[in-house]
């Protein structure tokens, strides 16, 4: 199953667990910055900035790729940004 098949559930977070770690993307600090670039190049290391970046602004895959160009698709790019959160999810537990 590629990345782009894997819904929340396959992680095992809810859609209210998924709206709680989106809320904390855009509401944090120094700390809490390192943590969640730090997810994000664990999953997908090339983009890993832009990843991080549509988190904490929570700027669509869409606009994000009519500033820059973003070299893979919609689908896979929502697959990555999901792993990063559950990853985060793993972190915050620990």
């Amino acid at each position: 199953m590629g990345v782009r098949d894997k819904g929340y559930k396959y992680y095992g977070i809810t859609d209210d667990e998924a709206k709680k770690l989106e809320a904390w993307c855009r509401v944090r600090n120094i700390d809490d910055d390192k943590l969640l670039l730090e997810c994000a190049y664990e999953i997908k290391p090339e983009l890993a900035l832009d990843i991080f970046y549509s988190l904490t602004t929570n700027i669509s895959y869409d606009k994000l790729c009519s500033k820059k160009y973003i070299p893979i698709n919609r689908f896979d790019f929502y697959g990555y940004r999901r792993a990063t959160l559950a990853r985060l999810k793993e972190k915050i537990r620990s």
